[in-house]
């Protein structure tokens, strides 16, 4: 008797397993079963604004400059509507529109303070910064290219700086 009862309370627990089983199968279309899972991927407007972007180099008419020893940054809001950061010596900010390849900054503003060594620096910084322009984002690096041929902006993301 009590090996018909232990039978009977199995019976009843596999099939309200497979029951509900078979329905939440039914609930999947055969694209869904067919199609492989993917981690979701980051895109590069997330990118943009979960780093700040610290300049490594730069290259403009002037030359090829890698910057060492000045902490030229940019962090981008998290609305990705604008985007404020170091140039060296003064601060600065501006309107940002960023689609996954272009960049639109600016108009910039900036602090007029005077730097004997890093205004040179900055204002190439700033110029090529300012504009429309593509940008790529690869681990964690971001290239941002000017319209000007060989203007190319060269970061490394850090972690964000809290406001």
């Amino acid at each position: 008797m009590k090996t018909t009862k232990i039978h009977f309370v199995l019976l009843v627990t596999f099939s309200m397993l497979a029951t509900g089983l078979w329905v939440q199968a039914q609930n999947l279309s055969r694209k869904d079963l067919l199609k492989p899972s993917r981690p979701k991927e980051i895109t590069s407007r997330t990118a943009l604004k979960r780093y700040q972007w610290v300049l490594v180099q730069l290259s403009d008419a002037q030359g090829n400059t890698r910057v060492s020893g000045q902490k030229i940054f940019f962090q981008v809001d998290p609305s990705l509507k604008s985007l404020g950061g170091n140039g060296g010596c003064n601060v600065f900010g501006g309107d940002l529109k960023a689609t996954s390849h272009v960049l639109k900054i600016g108009p910039l503003m900036s602090t007029k303070m005077y730097c004997d060594e890093a205004s040179g620096l900055e204002n190439r910084f700033l110029g090529i910064l300012d504009g429309e322009k593509t940008y790529k984002i690869s681990g964690r690096r971001l290239t941002i290219r000017g319209k000007k041929p060989n203007t190319v902006l060269v970061f490394t993301a850090q972690p964000r700086q809290k406001n």
